[in-house]
Formats: C-alpha cells, structure tokens, sequence
C-alpha cells in the first residue's frame, strides 16, 4: 500500500487548470502531490478529510514588497492568511541589492518612502548587512526561516544607483556602464532573479524621495531600460514588471517598448478599475488587445478591491499631487501648522485634484471618517464621508479636512472606498486574457493597507455575485499566472506538482470589512502594521506542510526561493547556503 507524508481525502478539487472540480483526494510526498484522483489509496502520516470543503491550488501574487517584512513575519501575514502561498518581491524598482555600503542607507529611505516600511523597522533587520551583490542577496533570503515562497525581481533603482550614482538621474548610462548594469542583470537571474522591475512615472509617482525628487528609475531614459530588456531577450528567460500607468499619468509606451526590446511578458500597472477615471480599464484592455495582435506579451494588473484605513500622520499618497509632497514629508507639528494655515488651504484647493488620487486612495470626499480623535465637533459625523460632512456643515470640502487634521493633531481615522465595488466592471477586466489578478501590494503601506484580495474574489465575485465560476477564478489565481511568467510545477493541482493548497469552506470564506493592528515591526516600539484576516480557510498549505490551521501559524517554515528558469535553478536555490 502506498504511503503519504499527508492525505487529503473527500474534498471537492478545483485544480486551477479552469477544469470541472471533482469530489477527490490528493496524496503528497516529500512536498509534491505524488496522487490525485476521485479515490487515492493508500495510508499517510496525516490523514486530512476535507469532506465538504474546496481544495484548490495556493494563490500567486505577482506583486508584493514582503522584502523587508519577510524577516520579521516569515509567513508575510496578511496574504499566506487569505491562501497565498508564492509571492513576488523586490517590484516597483525597489529593493536591496545590488548595494555598495554608502547606499544601503538611500536604498532603506527609498523603501521607506516608497513603499511606507519604516526605516526603523530596516535598521533593525538589517543591522547585520553582509551581501553586497544581488547573488549574495539571494543567499541570504534562502538563509532566513519563510513560511511561503518567493521569487524576485532585480530592481532597477538599486541597480542604476549601484552602477551610476546619482548621475543616474541626469543622464543616460554610458557605453561602459550599460555593459556593467548588463552583466549583473545576466548574474543576477543566473542566482534566481527572475527578470527586472522598475517605476517610470516621471514626477507624477505617487511616492518621491525624502526631499520630493523623483526616484531614478521614474526619470532615467527609456531607452536604457529598452537596452537592459534585451538581455531578457538573449536569454530567452524571465519577465519584467513596469509601473507606468495610473489615471492621470500614461507612459504605457515605455512598458511597449520594454516588451518589444525583450520579446518576454512585461507586467503593467496599472488597468484599474478605478470610478475616478472609469475609461481608464477600457482604454487599457484595447491597448493589451492591439499589443498582442502585434505579437507582444503585455499584462497588466487590476487595482485590487481594496480599502484603505488611515490617519494623516503617515499616509503619504498625497504626494502624487507635487504640492502636497512638503505637507506629506512634514513632522506632526509642521502638518499641524500647515492645516492651520489659511493661506495653505486655499493654496491647497487650487491644487486638490480628484482624478490623479483616484489611484492613490480616491478623491478625499469619498473617504470615511472613522473616529476624529479630538476634533469633538465632528464625533458626530463618525461614519460619514468627508463629502457628507461638508454638505451637513455647508463648507468647503477642504476647510472641513483641515480643520479635522488640525483638532485631532493628525490622529483623526479614515477609511476610503473600495477601488472599484463595480463587481460587473471588475469581473470584465480580470477575464480578459492579458489581465494577471493578484497584485495586493503585500508588505507594503503597512500603516494604512491589508488587504485580502484572494478571499475577497472567492466570496464576491464568484459565490456572492455569481459572476465568476469558482474554476474560472482559480485558474486565474494559480495556473494561468504560473504558466505566464514560467513557474515551473507550480499553479496546478497536478501529480508531479509542488504542493501549495488552500482548503476551505466555500460556504462562509471571507473576511472582515476592518483589519487588525498588528504590533509586531522592530525598530521604533511606536510602528504597528494592518492585516486582515481570513475567514473559512481550514488549512493554508506550503510545499507539503501545513502553514495555517483554522487561521492559527503552526510555526513550521516550509517556503523556498523560487525562479522562473526551470528545475535546475529551482533544485540550486534548495541547497543550503
């Protein structure tokens, strides 16, 4: 009789192929489902029954920024929560290596405010810094306990600054240094990169520099990144992602080129939906349709349905709008003074323009006030948009925000709409071919973001709406975006095929409409992160091991570092550093 390191006998499979789901067990061995079937015999270490419940493959999410969380969080909560079980790290040009030591510092304030982590938080973990190379920086990530798999992209704000300095943003690389970026891009995917990420927004990046300057990738030439794409093209190998679209702001052109320079998948951002700019996914949907007519591989992501749950202290979107980037980048009692400003407020309503925040948490009036912190006159309104209350107070909009900001001394708690609650329109966009779900931004904004966008899907847009099947969307979730970017054996419920898996039950899988404050960063005893959790999910299982039961951590690490460059690469990354 055969024997399993685990059974999981009686539960309805959906194997993210976009095939019927079948009643079945799935039998795993040593991290890879040695049998699935209506009936696998055999005995097992651990007999799981998932009579009346879902199993399908674990969840891919292209686009996170757990690089820094993974060291204190190796289970990079809240996504592995919601049935996440591989990420993508190192997006968006932003990540730590390659570095010299004089710039590991730029690189933790990049992240910082890019991406919201607390450069407390950085120090902290990285105290001990001792790769230097993109290699080396592998090895450490396969040196360190994960809870799920991760693969990484080479960031090319680290590489530019790596290779050019702060000439990087001025000017185009020279012969010698394209040849230089060149070979540690190819060294870089020989250790697991699996290709190169970066933002090209001009001034119009919702995040900047510490002192409002555009980060180099935003600014640098585009036709360095065509150049640093053909190597992709020489070796057959990888993707890319380019941020180059949010409403407001279009340099799709440049993710056009980048895909024509490399002849591989090129994931775009942004396609929206978005309410704001409701033309904006339409428009980006045809342009990916004509794209692939032309031979090219462009994807392009949604904008998660999401919520925001901030105070003004630290949301730092506002910067997409350049003159809020001083108020943004102010301590507490500089925004204070600055919301008690007349001179400011009126500045700032010359300046308030809804459509360029319809990615960057939406148009103020939309946002929720949560508790006002303070600003007694307005407890009244707790629960109530900011729109509703300038109507009920018959003020300007603004005069009501800043006077709130000011009273509660920025502690005042808001919360935004939904990125889109459109279920038709966003059911629209992830069908089309060319669109990649999952991009929850994880590890990211810690402050205000928590998102649970994979639950969310399943409970929304599939069981609540009926506008998915629960096939289409797992396949959607694990196998179409494994077989885009090249994860090998991975995405599917297939024999011979890694053993990522989600359990739940279909019935009462979800979550709540808050997330949790979780105090768990290092550094600075004041930092705290969001989360939200999941609802439903039995087990969240990784590589043949269970992570999560019933929403718990079971405190085992099973998650590996990942590549897109076939077995061979895959088996190296497992040997032991």
């Amino acid at each position: 009789m055969t024997h399993f390191d685990m059974l999981i006998r009686g539960g309805t499979i959906v194997d993210g192929s976009g095939s019927a789901r079948f009643q079945g067990d799935v039998g795993i061995t040593d991290g890879v489902i040695t049998a699935i079937g209506p009936s696998v015999d055999g005995e097992a270490d651990e007999v799981m029954d998932a009579t009346g419940l879902i199993v399908a493959p674990g969840v891919l999410d292209l686009h996170t920024h757990y690089d820094a969380q993974v060291h204190w969080d190796p289970y990079c909560t809240g996504q592995s929560w919601n049935g996440v079980t591989s990420v993508v790290i190192g997006n968006c040009g932003f990540g730590y290596a390659p570095a010299h030591p004089e710039s590991r510092e730029q690189l933790m304030l990049m992240m910082g405010t890019a991406e919201q982590v607390p450069v407390s938080a950085q120090r902290e973990i990285f105290k001990h810094w001792d790769w230097e190379t993109f290699p080396e920086w592998m090895d450490h990530l396969r040196s360190i306990p994960k809870g799920i798999n991760l693969l990484s992209y080479l960031p090319v704000n680290a590489l530019l600054i790596y290779v050019m300095g702060e000439d990087s943003r001025h000017r185009a690389a020279t012969a010698e240094e394209m040849r230089v970026m060149k070979q540690l891009l190819n060294e870089a995917m020989d250790a697991g990169a699996v290709g190169m990420s970066f933002s090209h927004l001009s001034d119009m990046n919702a995040a900047k520099e510490g002192d409002g300057s555009p980060f180099p990738a935003d600014i640098h030439p585009a036709e360095d990144l065509y150049e640093l794409a053909g190597v992709l093209r020489d070796r057959g190998q990888g993707f890319i992602e380019a941020f180059t679209n949010a409403p407001g702001v279009d340099f799709r052109e440049v993710a056009e080129g980048v895909a024509r320079a490399s002849g591989r998948p090129v994931i775009h951002n942004l396609a929206g939906p978005w309410p704001s700019a409701p033309d904006h996914h339409g428009d980006i949907l045809a342009w990916m349709t004509r794209c692939a007519e032309e031979g090219l591989q462009i994807y392009s992501q949604p904008m998660e349905p999401y919520w925001l749950e901030f105070s003004l202290e630290y949301f730092n979107s506002w910067e997409r709008l350049p003159f809020f980037v001083e108020f943004v980048h102010a301590s507490v009692e500089e925004k204070i003074r600055f919301a008690s400003d007349p001179q400011f407020i009126e500045d700032a309503k010359r300046a308030y323009n809804p459509l360029i925040l319809g990615g960057a948490g939406g148009p103020w009036e939309t946002y929720v006030l949560i508790t006002a912190h303070g600003a007694t006159e307005y407890e009244k309104y707790e629960g109530t948009s900011l729109g509703e209350i300038t109507e009920a107070e018959g003020r300007h909009m603004l005069d009501v925000l800043f006077d709130i900001l000011a009273k509660s001394r920025m502690q005042a708690e808001w919360k935004s709409f939904p990125a889109i609650s459109d279920a038709a329109t966003y059911a629209e966009v992830i069908r089309h071919p060319h669109m990649l779900v999952g991009g929850s931004d994880g590890g990211a904004h810690l402050t205000f973001m928590g998102g649970s966008w994979s639950t969310q899907f399943i409970s929304w847009l599939v069981r609540d709406e009926g506008l998915l099947t629960l096939e289409e969307l797992h396949h959607r979730m694990s196998g179409y975006q494994a077989e885009v970017i090249g994860l090998d054996r991975r995405g599917l419920l297939r024999q011979g095929y890694a053993a990522d898996l989600m359990v739940y039950d279909y019935d009462t899988i979800g979550g709540p409409d808050k997330t949790l404050v979780i105090r768990d960063v290092p550094g600075d005893g004041g930092a705290f992160r969001r989360a939200t959790p999941a609802e439903g999910i039995r087990w969240v299982i990784v590589n043949g091991k269970v992570i999560h039961e019933n929403g718990k951590s079971t405190g085992v690490t099973p998650g590996r570092m990942l590549s897109v460059l076939g077995p061979e690469t895959d088996a190296r990354l497992r040997e032991a550093v």
